[in-house]
């Protein structure tokens, strides 16, 4: 499963390693240079270990466009196909309505089209070097067949157009039948069935390929080195690889940007963190990165000579001839966007849509940062309060926390929220961007919460009164989970305590809504109620009288008392007209446009 831990998954947190285990890798030192270290120690030792995650980003400079760049991605070129979303022409269903679609793009997409770049040349060398254990490319282009990579060392999770088969019988075809067809401007069909015939490409709803599943079970716990190239990480399954080393296997990536950052369940990447003891990156083009990859591990001059000469002029003839009938998917200009887009991303500078983003560093700069934050102490983890202390009372620190629903711990359940009062020293009180947070016990960072109260100014949350949903325990019960005062600005504890015991699970045919009604809370719910309709300008008669209406089953209890005394003649139809002329005034409101709610978001709110 890819869901969340916190949201019923069984996966646990990544393992607590020793000290020792985490200096094994490279002594804290997470650095791009102590980490190519060890990858140049296999190197020496042609040690099969290495694995390779490659996405479409190691393709852009070849002229294939990425999926999701702004501008130059592959999703924005598709507008010209009149997309229901850019999506669409990789779903079955589109393809069935409309295959002209998808073998236009395919005639462009098509291998002999484009040559591989010096990424790909990268990952050959690998192979020559005897340490490639596999290649997992998110990619459809085939270019590191062309950049000589053998078959078996590739997993092409999201397929190839190396085979094509029927979608209807399943009949398999060869690359050279789908090629003549389409670029002939034919749609490929079967010619026992009729059916449509598509590369063994994964269109969206269909599965990886079997070779991905099984092999991603051998190769990943053998990795003794991970380089990530040019992928945005959000692709799932693919993206898990990241995840499936082993606990001591040093990550390195490759990329203009970072992703694939830890997530709430505790896996990703750590970069400037406090536990890093593994992951690294270069940020940049992936050519560029390569290059300078290559140089810390000796091989640059061997990485050069495998460079792919120009594409004969017969080649750029054929480009032109496709781009001449108007069926292309990405004219000549957009092509050489393309190879320019990675490099503009990475140096800087005015773009024609603005600013671009700031130069990144130096190679040399970025080959000694250590991706790993000096630690702060960790507060000490102190026991709750049974009740709210006094001034006098106090621990030292100024921080207290107390369970204040349910009662005890002993009535704590799994995927039911809890609530608690805190107290704060005076230079902390105020701050806005403070929280509470739930995590695992002995969690490190905070980025492995489980879940988190709103700031403490918010207008629906107090001090006395910090919402934490526990999450449904599918491991091992009891389970412990710690409480952590957050400061909001510098993300990092400024108290702790626990342990915070949860001995069973709610039953999980009762929903939440009905554990936390109670005939008691009308009053509450009438301040949210009466809260939001200030936003809109609403006089109270007028908004209590627009939500009557609208929820008749709900009680206000003596509000609606207090209301009758009031010197207003009529709380009926008039009301009514009133409350409704003041949100069709609010909503024409330039600013109210702006800053408030319609009513159709009064009643979702107020229903929530």
């Amino acid at each position: 499963s890819t869901e969340d831990w916190s949201m019923g998954n069984a996966t646990p947190p990544p393992p607590t390693l020793s000290e020792e285990e985490e200096r094994s890798v490279v002594d804290y030192d997470v650095t791009p240079r102590a980490i190519c270290g060890k990858l140049k120690e296999l190197l020496q030792a042609r040690e099969e270990s290495v694995v390779v995650m490659a996405g479409a980003g190691i393709s852009v400079s070849a002229g294939i466009p990425d999926f999701r760049s702004p501008g130059t991605g592959l999703y924005d070129n598709l507008q010209k196909y009149n997309l229901p979303r850019p999506e669409a022409i990789f779903t079955l269903d589109y393809f069935r309505e409309r295959p002209e679609a998808f073998c236009t793009l395919a005639k462009e997409m098509f291998p002999g089209n484009f040559q591989p770049t010096p990424t790909h040349n990268f990952i050959r060398l690998l192979h020559d070097k005897g340490v490639l254990l596999r290649c997992y490319t998110q990619n459809i282009d085939t270019l590191e067949r062309e950049a000589g990579i053998p078959g078996e060392k590739l997993v092409e999770a999201h397929g190839s157009f190396a085979s094509a088969k029927c979608i209807d019988c399943h009949r398999s075809y060869s690359k050279e039948f789908i090629k003549d067809m389409i670029f002939r401007d034919n749609v490929p069909r079967c010619t026992a069935c009729g059916g449509l015939v598509k590369p063994e490409i994964v269109f969206f709803g269909e599965n990886l390929p079997q070779r991905f599943f099984e092999l991603r079970k051998q190769d990943l716990p053998k990795a003794k080195f991970l380089v990530v190239l040019g992928t945005s990480l959000q692709v799932a399954p693919f993206c898990k690889l990241v995840n499936e080393v082993t606990p001591t296997c040093p990550r390195l990536l490759i990329n203009l940007e970072k992703v694939g950052e830890r997530d709430p369940t505790g896996h990703g990447f750590r970069f400037d963190a406090f536990d890093n003891y593994r992951d690294s990156a270069l940020l940049g083009s992936c050519d560029d990165m390569v290059r300078v990859v290559a140089t810390e591990l000796g091989v640059a001059d061997e990485l050069a000579a495998l460079a792919t000469p120009p594409p004969p002029p017969s080649a750029t003839a054929a480009d032109a001839a496709l781009e001449g009938d108007g069926a292309s998917a990405m004219d000549a200009e957009t092509r050489e966007g393309q190879k320019t887009a990675g490099a503009a991303a990475a140096t800087g500078g005015e773009g024609e849509d603005g600013p671009q983003p700031a130069p990144l560093p130096s190679p040399e700069q970025q080959l000694t940062h250590n991706w790993r934050k000096p630690r702060p102490p960790m507060p000490p983890l102190v026991p709750f309060s049974s009740s709210t202390p006094s001034a006098e009372d106090l621990p030292s620190s100024g921080f207290s926390c107390s369970l204040v629903e349910p009662n005890s711990q002993e009535e704590l359940l799994g995927g039911r929220p809890s609530f608690f009062c805190i107290t704060v020293p005076p230079e902390v009180q105020g701050k806005e961007r403070d929280f509470l947070c739930l995590v695992h016990k002995g969690a490190q960072v905070p980025a492995e919460r489980i879940d988190r109260s709103f700031p403490f100014l918010d207008e629906d949350c107090s001090p006395n009164r910090l919402r934490l949903r526990i999450p449904w325990i599918r491991l091992e019960l009891p389970y412990e989970f710690e409480v952590w005062y957050m400061d909001g600005v510098n993300e990092f504890p400024m108290a702790r305590w626990g342990p915070l015991i949860v001995s069973a699970n709610a039953p999980e045919d009762v929903h939440e809504e009905e554990y936390e009604a109670s005939g008691e809370d009308g009053e509450d719910k009438l301040e949210v109620l009466m809260r939001l309709a200030e936003q809109l300008g609403l006089p109270k008669e007028a908004a209590l009288s627009l939500l009557s209406s609208k929820f008749p089953d709900m009680e206000f209890g003596a509000a609606e008392k207090d209301l009758s005394e009031d010197p207003v003649e009529d709380h009926g139809s008039r009301a009514q007209i009133d409350a409704e002329e003041h949100v069709v005034q609010a909503t024409n409101s330039p600013s109210a446009r702006e800053d408030a709610p319609d009513a159709g978001a009064l009643e979702e709110q107020a229903a929530e």
